[in-house]
């Protein structure tokens, strides 16, 4: 009630408040996070990071980075994995990150019998040369405001697999710069997946025109702007402005 405007990171996040909360829509204001270009697509020894990792230079690394809660959908991308691994036994899946559901997670792709093929890393302070790695992001989710990890994965250059959510479909464009998949689908993440593997042309495709996108739109700078803007609308009077 005390608020002139609420600021929110997706359109997604600012139709739920409307829907939910009975905000106004004169209230919302929509401003993408953003984030600084330059901590991306590093130059690296990729094969000193892939070693750190336990990983081998022949292994196709697929990743995933955030914390391990329900909504962050892990359970459905290990399944998947299972799935991938009977026509592509080179994958290794890479999960970064750590959390409530880490155990679960644990004992699940031992069920699954993919064990040896799961890194778990914990939490970790060098996202930006994980992904540097990484032949695939894939982000699993079932709920999403606005994904910083996609937006890292996408500043990285990397091909990028996610699910239709939130967010999420703010910031990739389907068959163009990454694939959409429906939450919770096993089968249509797992084929999502395979697919790139069969054309990995579309992968470094994806990547470089979602670099690109996240570039133009999304970075630090755009961000500050638009915070400024809304800042001088709300503060200065109409005429100095």
């Amino acid at each position: 009630r005390w608020c002139k405007k609420i600021v929110v990171v997706s359109d997604s996040v600012g139709k739920m408040l409307i829907a939910r909360d009975k905000v106004p829509c004169s209230m919302i204001v929509r401003i993408y996070s953003g984030i600084e270009f330059s901590n991306y697509n590093l130059n690296i020894d990729k094969d000193r990071k892939r070693k750190e990792l336990g990983l081998r230079n022949d292994d196709v690394v697929i990743g995933t980075i955030g914390r391990m809660r329900q909504e962050k959908g892990h359970e459905y991308l290990i399944k998947a994995i299972a799935e991938v691994l009977r026509k592509f036994p080179e994958v290794r899946l890479l999960i970064a990150g750590d959390g409530a559901e880490e155990n679960k997670l644990k004992c699940l792709s031992d069920k699954m019998g993919i064990k040896d093929k799961v890194i778990f890393t914990g939490y970790r302070n060098d996202v930006s040369e994980i992904l540097a790695i990484l032949d695939l992001f894939v982000l699993p989710s079932i709920e999403e405001g606005l994904p910083l990890a996609v937006l890292e994965a996408m500043a990285s250059g990397r091909g990028i697999v996610a699910t239709r959510i939130g967010g999420t479909e703010e910031l990739i464009q389907d068959g163009v710069t990454g694939v959409l998949v429906p939450p919770k689908d096993v089968h249509a993440l797992a084929g999502a997946i395979y697919g790139l593997l069969k054309e990995r042309d579309k992968i470094n495709r994806f990547g470089m025109l979602a670099r690109e996108a996240a570039k133009n739109n999304f970075s630090i700078n755009n961000m500050l702007k638009n915070y400024e803007r809304l800042y001088e609308e709300l503060v200065l009077p109409p005429q100095a402005a």
